[in-house]
């Protein structure tokens, strides 16, 4: 929200230390909303609109406003419209690419690149969430993943099955028992991977390298982190690996119902395209 405030504030020629958001009327912030609702988009203004108002109630809080004022200046509807979503759907040819550019680097980080490839796409993980993994978050026997830090600080249950399982398996072969972050990152000067957590950035990163590798050169956006660039590094949206973690083989299934489906009891069971 810190940068909602430097953007409202610069309407002003102010920054949010010099401006005094209490002196804010409703005239300023109607106009404030036209102007963000001209640039931006209906998600990005809402959310603008929304760091405005908590502002605004902290003013008022703090009596620097009477409630009349407060209630005036933050009578502001939201703005109404969708866009489509950045970034597109990896082909089936695409993602065999990419399994088959890991597949030729014998190194651990050839293995550690495909497994965390595979759990992103069969557990539908964000780049952020992904590297938020710890050991400990990865029960080996039922392929059950610990999403802690996921959006909007909601956990959840994700499952590696099949492909995604034994590529992470393989990968866990190299890494070892230490406890520490799931996924490690290069020290960047050729020398072995360390127990440190990556970033999401640097998952990004891999996957531009593997495309090229792969001699695609296609754009690898992604809508989550730093919301800038692919949909390879977000959640997957047709296409996951199963039973060959190289990606020769795929799984045709909606996000909703890629992997595993939990049941009562704990129970889970395969898609129907794990089965074929």
């Amino acid at each position: 929200m810190g940068q909602a405030l430097h953007v409202i504030a610069a309407l002003f020629d102010r920054t949010p230390e010099t401006l005094d958001w209490s002196q804010l009327r409703y005239q300023h912030t109607q106009a404030i909303r036209t102007k963000l609702a001209e640039s931006r988009s209906p998600a990005g203004t809402n959310k603008m609109l929304a760091a405005l108002r908590g502002v605004l109630k902290e003013a008022w809080r703090l009596g620097l406003m009477t409630a009349e004022d407060y209630h005036r200046a933050t009578d502001l509807p939201g703005v109404r419209g969708e866009r489509l979503p950045r970034g597109r759907a990896l082909s089936g040819r695409e993602l065999h690419k990419l399994f088959t550019a890991c597949a030729n680097d014998a190194s651990a980080i050839g293995r550690r690149d495909a497994a965390l490839l595979a759990v992103m796409y069969a557990g539908g993980l964000r780049r952020s969430e992904v590297v938020g993994l710890d050991l400990g978050d990865y029960v080996a026997n039922t392929g059950e993943l610990r999403v802690r830090d996921g959006k909007g600080r909601k956990e959840r249950l994700a499952y590696a099955t099949d492909g995604a399982r034994l590529a992470l398996d393989a990968w866990l072969a190299v890494r070892g028992d230490e406890a520490g972050p799931l996924f490690w990152p290069a020290d960047g000067r050729g020398r072995a991977l360390v127990n440190r957590r990556m970033t999401d950035q640097a998952v990004l990163l891999l996957l531009r390298r593997r495309a090229d590798q792969g001699r695609w050169h296609r754009s690898l956006r992604t809508t989550s982190g730093a919301r800038s660039s692919a949909t390879c590094s977000t959640r997957a949206r047709t296409w996951s690996p199963c039973r060959s973690w190289q990606g020769t083989r795929m799984c045709r299934q909606p996000p909703s119902t890629t992997g595993v489906t939990r049941k009562r009891g704990g129970e889970r069971r395969n898609c129907s395209g794990c089965r074929l």
